[in-house]
């Protein structure tokens, strides 16, 4: 072999897995101590273990200057990411310990060869070998793929290839669905990255592959993991190429289209930029020329609400409702504004406002529905002659019950329902709004802690708010009480001329509003049960649901409740092009 060809040959796989034989899984600290001393000339010498105390962490023990020392190398996040310590992040154990050989790498000096053993487990290699995995996969044989996960029992399956590609990677890449569903089964990570920083979501949407995209946000692959150079989440990739599909799956599963790359651009940004004007509408951006707005309907906490029109790509024009954010509120207000915007564009329920999109003016401005008849509390104040008690105060109450049960099983907490906050589509459908104090529980959490006070409006609030700052939903139970006695009251006053701190007083000894006149007793008995003082004594949002919409008294109601809407819903009112908007950020 000639001179330069040996100098230019690769080194072979086998070499290279050579050079990582430096794991050595569960030893302790004293027995990689005698490991690293049990050389004369071992200056440099080194080995990594798992760590005894942190689950998924190693510890990399090296002999510098004469002595053993030892360092933490945590792992960030599910997928093969690791530092040593708080030093640079680097994708996969291999590579991290691969640049600590290197000159000036490190604090102790560069690691100078290995104790050798076995391989790091592939679970968090960067670089591997094609297996026969990878092979069965990217051929689509389906058989060896399943005769390999039977039993569960395959210890390779999140092994990488060359260029750092799982199976589930190749699944999604070439839009296998059916091998994709089996290697996920099998217990595959679906959030892993490869040499490209890309997950297997972000193929799925590159290539269009939308069965493939439906089953990896089934099994909880996250939408928000970002490419590191880009900054681009799976919704960019889709958003880009126009793939309206990919796009109309992730907004229907609720993925957020606020994300922003690099260069501060959102989905619908990129999506405009490439002329997928249709993928850009879906994702919930409206231009200023497309929105008419005309009378004042109210002031909010930020800016004025109008009535206006929406312009459709079919020439249409809906009527919508415009709120506004003020030129004095941008500095102050701007990220409660767009937080209330997040909260809608959530949520898709008949008895609860819907958001149709976001302009980014100026004036910044959420596009809602129009909710004719206005609030609830205007509504009972000003035709009190034309309301029956006896029909539209259950169905009213048994539709925002029904609403907030939804909010409830989406993790929501309101903290600010009342009377004023319900508006009315027609006499027959009320609508929950104004989700400015909204909050969502994290996972496995029962109550928001509010943890400085602010604008609360006392007078709704549940003791455990008011003394303890804590928002649940039976919290929220206790608002709903309230807001039913505010509408058999006929929109007044809770608590009279009383301030917030005289009506906390009154409740924190007992007292609890007066039954009123043309309410019935059941009624009243649930507002009682509504303001027991042990937020567990409530009733919950499904009892409350139950009771109107299954009382032998509610009869010519019930019907009305159990339906999805009374209303001609607003999917018939907009175009296919613009239906399921959301709202995106600005």
């Amino acid at each position: 072999m000639s001179l330069v060809s040996s100098m230019s040959r690769r080194p072979s796989r086998d070499e290279t897995d050579q050079d990582l034989r430096w794991f050595h899984g569960k030893i302790n600290r004293q027995e990689a101590e005698a490991l690293l001393t049990n050389e004369d000339d071992s200056e440099g010498l080194f080995l990594v273990r798992e760590s005894p105390t942190v689950d998924g962490a190693f510890i990399l023990s090296v002999r510098h200057q004469g002595e053993p020392r030892h360092y933490q190398i945590n792992r960030h996040g599910a997928d093969a990411f690791f530092s040593i310590e708080d030093g640079y992040i680097v994708h996969g154990l291999d590579a991290l310990i691969t640049l600590c050989q290197k000159e000036g790498s490190t604090i102790f000096g560069p690691l100078n060869r290995p104790c050798k053993k076995d391989l790091p487990p592939v679970d968090t290699r960067c670089h591997g070998r094609c297996n026969l995995l990878h092979r069965a996969t990217k051929e689509g044989n389906l058989t060896v793929v399943s005769e390999l996960l039977r039993g569960g029992s395959y210890r390779s399956i999140d092994a990488k290839n060359e260029i750092g590609q799982t199976a589930i990677h190749l699944a999604a890449f070439l839009g296998n669905n059916m091998i994709l569903k089996l290697l996920i089964q099998g217990g595959g990570n679906v959030n892993v990255k490869d040499d490209a920083d890309l997950t297997p979501l972000h193929y799925a949407c590159i290539h269009n592959h939308h069965e493939c995209l439906k089953t990896l946000l089934e099994f909880k692959a996250s939408p928000q993991i970002r490419h590191r150079l880009t900054g681009m989440v799976p919704l960019h990739e889709a958003a880009s190429r126009g793939h309206l599909d990919c796009v109309k799956i992730m907004m229907a599963m609720s993925v957020t289209p606020l994300s922003r790359t690099k260069e501060d651009q959102t989905p619908a940004d990129l999506a405009r930029k490439n002329g997928f004007y249709q993928c850009a509408r879906r994702l919930g951006i409206v231009t200023k020329e497309e929105l008419e707005l005309y009378d004042t309907l109210g002031e909010g906490e930020f800016g004025f609400v109008y009535r206006g029109s929406l312009r459709q790509s079919n020439g249409n024009s809906i009527p919508v409702a415009i709120k506004t954010l003020r030129d004095d509120q941008i500095e102050s207000n701007r990220e409660e504004f767009l937080r209330e915007a997040r909260v809608m564009m959530e949520l898709r329920n008949p008895n609860i406002v819907r958001l149709i999109a976001l302009c980014k003016g100026p004036p910044l401005m959420m596009v809602q529905e129009l909710v004719a008849l206005g609030s609830l509390l205007d509504y009972l104040l000003d035709h009190p002659h034309t309301i029956s008690p006896q029909f539209e105060f259950p169905l009213w109450a048994g539709q925002i019950a029904d609403g907030m049960l939804y909010l409830e099983q989406r993790n929501f907490v309101h903290r600010d329902l009342a009377a004023r906050n319900i508006l009315l589509a027609t006499r027959y459908q009320a609508k929950i709004s104004d989700f400015g104090l909204s909050r969502v529980l994290g996972a496995g959490e029962s109550f928001y802690s509010a943890s400085k006070g602010g604008r609360w409006p006392v007078k709704w609030y549940a003791p455990e708010s008011i003394n303890c700052g804590m928002f649940s939903h039976a919290s929220d139970v206790w608002s709903y009480g309230v807001t039913l006695w505010e509408t058999y009251s006929f929109g007044t006053q809770p608590y009279g001329d009383m301030s917030g701190a005289e009506a906390t007083e009154v409740v924190a000894q007992g007292a609890r509003l007066p039954q009123p006149a043309r309410c019935p007793n059941d009624i009243y008995s649930l507002m009682l049960r509504c303001w027991s003082e042990n937020p567990d004594n409530r009733p919950t949002f499904a009892n409350l649901v139950q009771h109107f919409a299954s009382s032998a008294e509610y009869d010519n109601v019930k019907n009305l409740l159990q339906t999805a809407s009374t209303e001609q819903t607003l999917d018939n009112l907009i175009d296919t092009s613009n239906s399921n908007l959301l709202v995106s950020d600005v």
